[in-house]
């Protein structure tokens, strides 16, 4: 016998030096197309919003200069005149004010999609494995995007019953995946339906798993326009679709800035990930005629797999048109994971159903109607003065619009700061940025103690508990304007950092806050966590520190309003909030004449067919 032995060690090494390179290459051109895309976004939002501010410039001063009253204008004309810059002013600067307002908020919406996207593509994720809970994830992914169907589409969710159904995956990145998927569908879906499905593939439609784990399917079909064969690889690409920046000579802007152009391109990655315990074989054409020689249901193809991520339908077969029911629409698009999923372990739980679960306290939610009424007492957390002075000019204009209602506003710059004026003013409301700054709080501190040198440090009015006196807002609109900006050009007089302040994360002061009221037996504050972190992982940790709700930046006087409502069963039950006949009350204060009031449960009137 002749053997014949080489070493190949050297070229062994050369080709993974070689593989290395290569994959070294490949991560920089993602880097590079990320950077791109960013410093374009950075580029058309900064030029939409200045020239955006040109405009208003100059609408102001054409508007002052065309109604300049002359000594020669009769009374009528002069009437005109001050009407016009009463009235159509305030209109033509509203309305390129809040256009500014969606292009940064789209800017803030496709940056954080950027981020993500370039984070899974460059492997920066480690997946975790949660027990997850599928039929009640799809739940909970109906219930954040709903609100998002135009209006007449039907949401239909056909999934396992909570409980039935747990794996083991990546919470946070399944959650991600679903939404984005019924984003997608809520936008281009006018008039049907939209379906959320999931279920574990039968044996004998599935492939085998001889190590134990389930063929899971997870999919969104709606009955939209569908997407057109030419366009169906493209638009699991970046930025192939969607808006540099909202259009403003669109008729609905919210809905023009809706699109960021890397939502499927984010779910298609976030597919890729999961699947990372392979998934049911695929399906060749001659195995889809062999079943139906066979008779096999053609509902198996909801899980069938034509290549690894995401799987794209369009326009849907009649199976999936009969699974979602609907008649009307269009075309319709199919878009499903069918992956493998670990099962959990016996008698596992799923962690978010304990934070999530319905509260004791039930409220007819149709019924329920914000009607403030009393006085409110706000503390406003942040590390931006601009910040704090926008939540601000959110309970001004709570003020204008009920009747009855006075707000006392304090602000503080650090989650520390926020625990000590807890201690002593009872807030109703507390509104916390997550990520505070100790190196501001320093610097705030430093500022104050050289103004205090130079003797122009001027002391704040103090109120007779001995904090400073708060910013006070009532139902002029005028005067509550003047009080807002007076006080926060003197803000720095009205804060005490101390050192240390700004190491303390938000929702780790609220969990702070959340305990003194439990041990001086006080009634518990509304306390919003308002940040721009909001993934699902975020709103888990803030619910277990004890917080009311999440505000999200830049946030809108609408997302405060649907805060205070939306709230109510979980304010109830909480203790924060009671009922009085019809009228819900915030639990702090004395009790008396000036209890404030949240909410009024209105009565309906039963349809004219219901039984008497």
């Amino acid at each position: 016998v002749v053997g014949i032995g080489q070493d190949i060690s050297e070229a062994r090494a050369k080709q993974d030096a070689v593989l290395r390179q290569r994959e070294a290459e490949a991560a920089q051109a993602a880097q590079a197309t990320i950077s791109a895309h960013v410093y374009h976004e950075i580029r058309n939002v900064v030029g939409a919003v200045l020239a955006l501010a040109e405009r208003v410039s100059e609408t102001v001063e054409l508007s002052l200069i065309e109604n300049a009253v002359k000594p020669t204008d009769e009374a009528s004309t002069i009437q005109s005149k001050q009407a016009a810059l009463s009235e159509r002013l305030p209109a033509a600067v509203l309305r390129l004010t809040e256009h500014q307002r969606l292009v940064c908020q789209h800017a803030v919406n496709t940056l954080n999609d950027m981020l993500d996207v370039a984070k899974i593509e460059n492997g920066m994720y480690t997946p975790k494995e949660d027990v997850v809970d599928l039929g009640a994830l799809c739940a909970r992914a109906a219930k954040l995007q709903g609100p998002r169907l135009q209006g007449g589409v039907e949401l239909v969710v056909d999934a396992p019953p909570p409980g039935e159904l747990l794996v083991l995956t990546d919470q946070v990145l399944l959650i991600q995946f679903m939404t984005n998927l019924l984003s997608n569908a809520a936008k281009f879906t006018t008039t049907g339906k939209v379906l959320v499905h999931c279920h574990v593939v039968p044996e004998g439609q599935g492939s085998p798993t001889q190590d134990g784990l389930l063929d899971v399917c997870l999919a969104v079909a709606d009955t939209g326009p569908g997407i057109a064969p030419e366009q169906q690889q493209r638009v699991l690409l970046a930025f192939t679709t969607g808006d540099a920046v909202p259009h403003e000579d669109l008729r609905d802007a919210a809905q023009a800035s809706r699109s960021t152009g890397i939502g499927l391109r984010l779910a298609d990655l976030i597919a890729n990930v999961l699947s990372s315990n392979g998934g049911p074989e695929l399906e060749l054409p001659q195995d889809a005629e062999a079943r139906r020689e066979k008779g096999v249901s053609e509902s198996s193809r909801w899980w069938r797999a034509t290549r690894r991520g995401i799987q794209l339908e369009s326009p849907v077969g009649l199976d999936v048109r009969d699974s979602v029911g609907a008649s009307a629409g269009g075309p319709g698009t199919l878009l499903w994971l069918a992956t493998r999923m670990k099962p959990a372990p016996a008698r596992s739980t799923d962690p978010t159903l304990a934070l999530e679960a319905a509260p004791a306290v039930e409220v007819d939610m149709e019924a329920a109607r914000l009607a403030l009424r009393g006085a409110m007492r706000v503390l406003v957390v942040d590390d931006q003065r601009t910040m704090r002075q926008m939540v601000a000019t959110l309970f001004q204009r709570l003020c204008q619009q009920h009747d009855g209602l006075a707000v006392l506003l304090d602000t503080a710059l650090s989650g520390e700061q926020a625990v000590r004026l807890a201690r002593r003013r009872d807030y109703h409301i507390i509104t916390m940025d997550e990520q505070l700054s100790e190196g501001y709080c320093s610097a705030v501190a430093t500022e104050r103690a050289s103004r205090h040198a130079a003797g122009t440090l001027a002391p704040p009015n103090m109120a007779s508990d001995g904090l400073p006196e708060p910013l006070a807002f009532g139902p002029d609109r005028l005067a509550n304007a003047q009080r807002r900006l007076a006080y926060f050009d003197s803000e720095i007089t009205y804060q005490s950092p101390e050192e240390g302040d700004g190491e303390v994360a938000g929702h780790e002061a609220i969990t702070r806050i959340r305990a003194d009221e439990v041990s001086s037996n006080r009634g518990s504050a509304l306390c919003f966590n308002l940040t721009g972190n909001i993934l699902e992982a975020d709103r888990r940790r803030y619910a277990a520190s004890g917080s009311s709700g999440v505000l999200p930046k830049p946030t809108k006087l609408a997302d405060l309003q649907k805060a205070l409502v939306e709230g109510l069963p979980a304010f109830l039950a909480s203790g924060s909030a009671s009922r009085r006949g019809p009228i819900v009350v915030h639990n702090r204060g004395d009790g008396g004449a000036d209890v404030l009031r949240l909410c009024v449960l209105e009565a309906r009137t039963p349809p004219a067919d219901a039984a008497p």
